[in-house]
């Protein structure tokens, strides 16, 4: 019969091994996806629920703060129904949750305070087509999934005939306020048109800005190619038959769009950068950003933290 020490003894061997096949494992999905170390160790639902921080895996569900104006193809409400979410965002969210082994549940907030949300700790999650941008990174953590470029969206038949972005110096431009339109906007004024500046209007909403065009008080409006595109081109959209889409020939600013993330939550940014790297390895990313229309701007690996 083996003795009481010999039975530590092994007992604490056994241990030891399972802890160095664990981290070697963490160590290989690193290698393998580029993702923060700390990130998961294994593809199963159970495995990533683990990574979570605690407090959400005992409550069962995630916090999404999002914008619903912004409307098709990113985070609206289809059909104007308050309780359901649609678009590429909800969808990859939700298969993330999937993952997780969680419940995505929605709020809806004015872009402008979603961060200020997120930080104050009413979201765990910042969901809106949001561009990684340097002075993001400075308030919140962001995990990306896609990276487009921002165009301009003109009144049907581009009657004043812009082509460049250097057309609308002295111009117009309608952005949603807050967003990283309006600051892209606001920097190249002091690159490009410092003698003629653009006059960035910053409105509340994307149907703001197409008001504002529509209504001849704004030249343009500024959105992402992916809004912008869906926008002038699908027949389903509140746009058909009124505006036109430049992204054939003004295609700029391009940058990560991510998931927000409260600097003090890093386990769940994790999780979250975790799922999503396994999303792209099994397929569902890509039907995702098929469905979408977004090859163009699909991700190879998750962008965590990552702004260009």
């Amino acid at each position: 019969m083996m003795s009481n020490r010999m039975h530590e003894a092994c007992r604490r061997v056994g241990a030891l091994t399972s802890k160095l096949v664990i981290a070697a494992g963490a160590v290989a999905l690193v290698l393998a996806t580029g993702l923060p170390s700390g990130v998961a160790t294994a593809a199963e639902g159970g495995a990533l629920n683990k990574l979570l921080p605690q407090k959400i895996r005992e409550r069962g569900y995630v916090v999404v703060a999002s914008d619903p104006s912004f409307g098709p193809p990113t985070s609206y409400h289809p059909e104007s129904k308050p309780d359901e979410w649609a678009g590429s965002d909800p969808d990859l969210l939700r298969a993330i949750g999937d993952l997780l082994g969680v419940e995505m549940r929605w709020q809806a907030s004015p872009f402008a305070g979603i961060v200020t949300g997120l930080i104050g700790g009413r979201y765990d999650v910042a969901s809106n087509a949001m561009s990684i941008t340097p002075k993001r990174l400075e308030e919140i953590d962001m995990v990306g999934y896609f990276k487009l470029g921002q165009t301009l969206i003109v009144a049907e038949g581009n009657p004043q005939g812009i082509k460049t972005l250097d057309d609308v110096c002295g111009k117009r431009v309608a952005v949603t306020s807050g967003g990283s339109q309006q600051a892209a906007l606001e920097k190249y004024n002091t690159t490009n048109c410092t003698g003629n500046p653009i006059n960035v209007v910053g409105l509340k909403a994307k149907p703001d800005c197409l008001l504002a065009v529509e209504s001849k008080n704004a030249d343009a409006a500024m959105f992402g190619t992916d809004y912008a595109a869906y926008l002038a081109n699908d027949p389903s959209s509140e746009g058909a038959g009124r505006f036109d889409g430049l992204q054939d020939t003004i295609n700029v600013f391009a940058n990560y769009r991510g998931f927000g993330v409260n600097k003090s939550n890093p386990e769940l940014r994790d999780a979250i950068a975790a799922a999503l790297a396994e999303l792209m390895k099994n397929g569902t990313y890509g039907k995702i950003v098929e469905k979408y229309g977004f090859q163009s701007g699909a991700l190879t690996e998750v962008a965590v933290n990552r702004a260009e």
